[in-house]
């Protein structure tokens, strides 16, 4: 009999362990207008990277030296923004807006090289959870993953990337970017 307590109180302290770890790193959910006006918001403005590679670099999930990359994101009303991107030798353009048929933000962007990234974002807890399908100009398709933690108080955004790149798989990629001006 005590052994079988025993167990039962581990198996319950076990279960709410793992319970209170979901609810740290939050748990994904629809996206709603308010979320989208939300994310636009807070992703406003020019932002400026020390980056190892973004998403649809030829470099991506490589190690090496960071370049210095600029994004610039400017919400046009309730219902979109649009952005831009400089760094390397990559630039690109995009449109973000809220899908309500899929309940997510939906980011759209090409690139000066023939890249076209799709990305779908929605809420996880207080951040950001994005899945983003990039086609190269030869037809090369990516799957990404990326957690997204923007503090907008210090004015900090903070992007761990990760998935399948070609051939190759990409593990928690980090990049911090930091806004220059809203």
């Amino acid at each position: 009999m005590k052994t079988k307590l025993i167990l039962l109180i581990a198996i319950l302290v076990i279960s709410f362990s793992i319970k209170a770890d979901d609810h740290e790193e939050g748990k994904k959910r629809d996206a709603t207008r308010e979320d989208f006006i939300r994310y636009a918001k807070s992703t406003q403005g020019m932002w400026k990277g020390e980056v190892l590679s973004v998403i649809g670099d030829s470099t991506l999930g490589r190690t090496g030296d960071s370049y210095t990359a600029y994004w610039n994101s400017f919400r046009k009303s309730s219902g979109y923004s649009t952005s831009s991107f400089n760094g390397g030798k990559k630039s690109h353009d995009g449109l973000v807006f809220y899908d309500a048929n899929l309940k997510k933000i939906l980011s759209i962007s090409s690139s000066n090289d023939g890249t076209v990234s799709r990305s779908y974002l929605v809420p996880k807890g207080d951040n950001w959870y994005r899945e983003t399908i990039y086609t190269k100009a030869d037809g090369q398709v990516s799957e990404l993953k990326s957690d997204i933690k923007i503090d907008i108080k210090k004015g900090v955004m903070t992007i761990l990337i990760s998935g399948k790149v070609g051939n190759s798989s990409l593990k928690k990629q980090k990049n911090v970017w930091i806004r220059q001006h809203k």
